[in-house]
C-alpha cells in the first residue's frame, strides 16, 4: 500500500489543479488612472495578489510545497518607484531547500496612446546569496514611470511542508483583492492563525479526484483507480485600506491582518499518526543541536591567552565581566548581519576579527563560561523582525548574552561600539526571549528594560528688554538616550551635530560647544555650551511674552487620534527633567507665570511635575516628567492622551512680564 500511495500522491500533484484566477486584461482606464479608489494618497497599491499552494512528491526525497503567487501592482507616482524593485527571501540552510522560479514578469505604460507590454528580460532578475542560510530573488521592472503597472508570477518551491508562506491580506498600501488557497491531502493537518482586523471570506472544500496508480514495471498495466480527498481552503479579501502606523509603535507588521500555517499532524496510510506541533522549547532544543551553535560554544583555544592578560589587572568580578564585554566589542566588529547560527566559526571570526551577530555574541558567552560565568545565549526576534505567531526556525533571528551577576540577570549585546554594559540596542528590545541553558533546555526572558533612561537639562538664561536671550545649558543622557546619542555622533561630525542642533532649536546660536564622556560608556553623556537667541520672545507694547523651556517646549501632541488600535511602545522607561533658572530684565515686573501642576495618570505609567518659584527678578522652574512603563496597552489610549494633552497645554503656558 505505501507504495501506491507514493505514486498516487506523484500524481495528484500532476492531476488536481486549484480555482485559476482569471484577471482581466490590463486597461486603458488602469493605465490613465492617477488615484486609487481606496486611499486617494496611495503611491501605490496592489490590484491583486493570488497565491496557490500544492504538494508534491519527490519519491526518496519526500514531500515539497508548490506556492504560485501572482502580483499586479499599479504606481501612481514617484514616491512608489520603489515598488518596482521585489524581492523575495528564500531559505537554504539546515537540510531544508528552497528555490524561487521567476515564471514572468511584465510592466505596462501607456504609450502614444496605446498599452505598451514590455517582458522583463533576464537581465533585470538577480539572485544574491546574503549568508549560507538566505538567498534572495530580486526583481528590477524595466521603464517605470507614473502610472506604470507592473505584473508577475513566480514560483517557491520548499522542502520544508511545516509551515506555508506566510501570507499579508493586508500592507501599507491598498489591496484590491487578495486570495490565498492551499491543497492539502487528507492525511496532512494544520493549524490555521489569522491575524489583525481584517476577516477574509473563507471557503472549506475537498474534491475527490480519480487517480489511477500504476504499480507494474515500466511498460506494464498493472494498476488501479480510486478516490482520494483532498481539503481546499480558500481566503479571500477584497478592497482593503492601507495599514497605518501609529506614533510610538513596534513592527506594524505585527498587527498586520495576515494568515498563519503550522503542521499539526500527518496520518499516511501505512504509517503511525505523528504529532508535529512545536513548542518554543522544541525550537530551541534544535537550534541548540545545530553544530553552528551549540558546539561552537565548546571552542575556547582560539582566545585563551589573549584573554587572559585582557583581565589580569581586573579589580574585580564585575571588573572581569565588564573587560571581557568591552575584549570582544573591538575585537569583533559585527559585519551587520543578522542571525542566531555561525557562518564561518568563532574561531574564523576571532582571527578574521569580523563576524555576524552569532559570531560576536557567541563568541562573549564562551570567554564568560571560561572565566567562570554563568552565562547562556538569548534567541530573540528583533522589533524589525517581528514578533512571530508560532514557534518556527524563523521566529528568531537574532542572539545576545544573559549572564547571571549578584543576583539578577544581565543582557548584553557585543555587536555595537556605543552600547553600554547595561543596554541593550533598541533593536534588541522586543517582549520576549528565550535563554537556552547548557543542557539544550530553555526558558522564557523578558527583554524589555525595568532601568530607566534620563535626560536632565539644567537651562539657565538672561532676557533683556530688546527680547534677546542669553544663557547657558548642560545636558546628562544616560541609557537608551546616551546609546542613541553615541550612535548619532559615528553618522555626522560634531560640527554638522552642532549645525543640526541650532536649526532645530529655533536657530539659535551655540557656543563653546563641550561634550564629556563620548567614549566612556560607564559615564552618561554631559554636554555643556553657551547660545544665544532672539527668536523666543514675542513683545507687544509695554510686555514681553515666553514659553519657560524656550526651544525645549513641545508644541503638539503625539497622541492625536480619537481612538488607538495598537499598544503604545515607548521602548523603554524614561524620565525627563528640566531645571530652569530665568533672570528677566531690570525695569519689568513678572505679570502671570504658570501654576503649580501635578499630573498622574490612574495607574501610574506616567506623570509629570511643575513646580515654579519667583522673586524679584528671578524665576525658578523645576519640571518632571516620565514613562514609567515601556509599552502601555492600548485599552489606556484615552489615559495617555489626556496626560499629554494636560502637560503640553501647560508647557505651553506663557511667562508674562510687565514694563514698571
Amino acid at each position: 500500500m505505501r507504495i501506491y500511495f507514493v505514486l498516487f500522491l506523484f500524481l495528484i500533484s500532476i492531476l488536481l489543479n486549484a480555482q485559476k484566477f482569471e484577471p482581466e486584461k490590463v486597461t486603458f482606464e488602469m493605465l490613465k488612472a492617477s488615484k486609487n479608489s481606496i486611499d486617494t494618497t496611495a503611491v501605490a497599491a496592489i490590484l491583486y495578489r493570488v497565491g496557490v499552494v500544492n504538494f508534491n512528491y519527490l519519491g526518496d526525497k519526500g514531500f515539497e510545497t508548490v506556492t504560485t503567487i501572482k502580483t499586479r501592482m499599479k504606481i501612481y507616482s514617484k514616491q512608489g518607484f520603489d515598488y518596482a524593485n521585489q524581492k523575495i527571501l528564500y531559505y537554504v540552510g539546515n537540510n531544508i531547500v528552497e528555490k524561487i522560479e521567476i515564471i514572468n514578469a511584465f510592466t505596462y505604460n501607456l504609450k502614444n496612446g496605446n498599452i505598451e507590454k514590455i517582458k522583463l528580460k533576464s537581465d533585470g532578475i538577480f539572485d544574491e546569496k546574503l549568508n549560507k542560510y538566505w538567498g534572495r530573488k530580486q526583481i528590477i521592472f524595466p521603464n517605470i514611470s507614473e502610472g506604470s503597472i507592473i505584473e508577475f508570477e513566480y514560483k517557491l518551491t520548499s522542502s520544508d511542508i511545516v509551515e506555508f508562506k506566510n501570507w499579508k491580506f493586508q500592507s501599507e498600501i491598498p489591496q484590491h483583492y487578495s486570495s490565498f488557497t492551499t491543497i492539502v491531502p487528507e492525511y496532512y493537518k494544520y493549524n490555521t492563525k489569522l491575524k489583525g482586523s481584517i476577516e477574509p471570506k473563507i471557503k472549506y472544500s475537498d474534491k475527490n479526484t480519480s487517480i489511477y496508480v500504476n504499480s507494474g514495471s515500466a511498460g506494464g498495466a498493472v494498476g488501479y483507480s480510486f478516490d482520494c480527498k483532498m481539503n481546499v481552503s480558500e481566503y479571500q479579501c477584497e478592497n482593503v485600506p492601507p495599514i497605518e502606523a501609529e506614533v510610538y509603535i513596534n513592527n506594524i507588521d505585527n498587527y498586520t491582518s495576515g494568515l498563519y500555517h503550522e503542521l499539526a499532524s500527518t496520518h499516511v496510510p501505512g504509517n503511525f499518526p505523528k504529532d508535529y506541533s512545536t513548542t518554543w522549547e522544541s525550537v530551541c532544543k534544535t537550534i541548540f543541536e545545530n553544530k553552528d551553535f551549540g558546539k561552537e560554544l565548546e571552542e575556547r583555544g582560539f582566545f585563551e591567552n589573549e584573554l587572559k592578560r585582557r583581565v589580569l589587572n581586573a579589580e574585580s568580578e564585575l571588573d572581569i565581566l565588564y573587560k571581557t564585554f568591552q575584549f570582544v566589542k573591538e575585537k569583533i566588529k559585527w559585519n551587520n548581519t543578522f542571525g542566531y547560527l555561525c557562518d564561518d566559526g568563532l574561531k574564523n571570526a576571532y582571527a578574521n576579527q569580523k563576524g555576524n551577530v552569532a559570531e560576536v555574541n557567541l563568541t562573549l558567552i564562551a570567554m564568560l563560561r571560561y572565566i567562570g560565568f554563568d552565562a547562556n545565549p538569548v534567541l530573540l526576534s528583533t522589533r524589525a523582525n517581528g514578533i512571530s505567531i508560532f514557534p518556527t526556525r524563523t521566529s528568531f533571528n537574532y542572539v545576545i548574552a544573559a549572564v547571571e551577576f549578584d543576583g539578577k540577570t544581565i543582557l548584553l549585546d557585543a555587536t555595537e561600539k556605543h552600547a553600554a554594559f547595561d543596554a541593550i540596542p533598541f533593536r534588541d528590545l522586543n517582549s520576549f526571549g528565550r535563554l537556552v541553558k547548557k543542557d539544550g533546555t530553555s526558558e522564557e526572558i523578558n527583554l524589555m528594560p525595568t532601568t530607566f533612561s534620563s535626560k536632565n537639562i539644567n537651562l539657565l538664561y538672561k532676557i533683556d528688554e530688546k527680547g534677546n536671550v542669553n544663557g547657558s545649558i548642560r545636558t546628562q543622557l544616560s541609557e537608551q538616550f546616551a546609546f542613541s546619542f553615541r550612535e548619532q555622533l559615528t553618522l555626522i561630525s560634531k560640527e554638522d551635530y552642532i549645525t543640526s542642533q541650532e536649526n532645530s532649536y529655533n536657530n539659535v546660536e551655540i557656543l563653546d560647544y563641550k561634550l564629556e564622556n563620548l567614549d566612556d560608556l560607564s559615564k552618561p553623556i554631559i554636554e555643556n555650551y553657551n547660545f544665544k537667541s532672539n527668536n523666543e520672545i514675542e513683545i507687544i507694547g509695554n510686555k514681553i511674552f515666553f514659553n519657560p523651556t524656550l526651544f525645549f517646549k513641545n508644541n503638539q501632541n503625539p497622541f492625536y487620534q480619537e481612538t488607538r488600535d495598537f499598544p503604545i511602545d515607548f521602548g523603554f522607561p524614561f524620565s525627563k527633567r528640566f531645571i530652569i533658572s530665568i533672570e528677566i530684565p531690570g525695569g519689568y515686573k513678572i505679570e502671570h507665570i504658570p501654576q503649580q501642576l501635578n499630573i498622574t495618570t490612574p495607574n501610574k505609567l506616567a506623570n509629570f511635575r511643575f513646580n515654579i518659584s519667583a522673586a524679584d527678578l528671578k524665576i525658578q522652574i523645576v519640571i518632571n516628567y516620565s514613562i514609567n512603563s515601556a509599552v502601555i496597552p492600548e485599552e489606556l489610549y484615552n489615559e495617555i492622551k489626556d496626560f499629554f494633552s494636560k502637560m503640553i497645554i501647560h508647557e505651553n503656558e506663557k511667562i508674562v512680564l510687565k514694563k514698571l
